[in-house]
């Protein structure tokens, strides 16, 4: 018997939350090292990317999430907090590059 779908979009959302907060810090940390920000994407999509499996392989394989629906929460999460981090990058680029000049 599957889960409860409510419980499998809170698990997506809830695992693409984790990997955005994860890139906010990363963020943040590379601001004051401007020299360490492709670093600190590369290093902090990789770290993103085995957290994302490893939560992913633990939930479908010893809950009973609903493989689909978690799948597509965590889909649309991370494709809405993907666009919420570039939005946040821009911003902090233009202000940056503002203030320079």
């Amino acid at each position: 018997m599957m889960g409860e779908s409510w419980v499998a979009v809170l698990c997506g959302i809830g695992v693409a939350a984790i990997s955005a907060v994860i890139a906010l810090l990363g963020l943040r940390w590379s601001a004051a090292r401007p020299g360490l920000i492709v670093a600190a994407v590369l290093g902090g999509t990789i770290i993103r990317l085995l957290m994302v499996i490893g939560c992913s392989v633990l939930l479908l394989g010893f809950t009973d999430v609903n493989p689909l629906v978690y799948a597509t929460s965590l889909i649309i999460s991370y494709l809405g907090f993907l666009g919420v981090e570039i939005f946040m990058f821009i911003r902090r680029r233009g202000a940056k590059t503002q203030s320079q000049t």
